[in-house]
């Protein structure tokens, strides 16, 4: 997430990050969005889900 949030931020200023993933890693991510909401918070990070759920 952060080499992903690092190169759209140097890509594409203040955009939103979007990134897709399947069950297992979405669960983990949500969890990451949980636990530290200032970093990689809805606001910063959009998760969905991928292709295979």
């Amino acid at each position: 997430m952060d080499k992903v949030k690092d190169t759209m931020a140097f890509l594409n200023p203040g955009q939103v990050v979007v990134l897709t993933a399947d069950q297992p890693v979405y669960a983990l991510t949500k969890q990451i969005q949980l636990r530290w909401p200032e970093i990689y918070g809805e606001d910063k990070i959009v998760m969905m889900f991928g292709g295979l759920h």
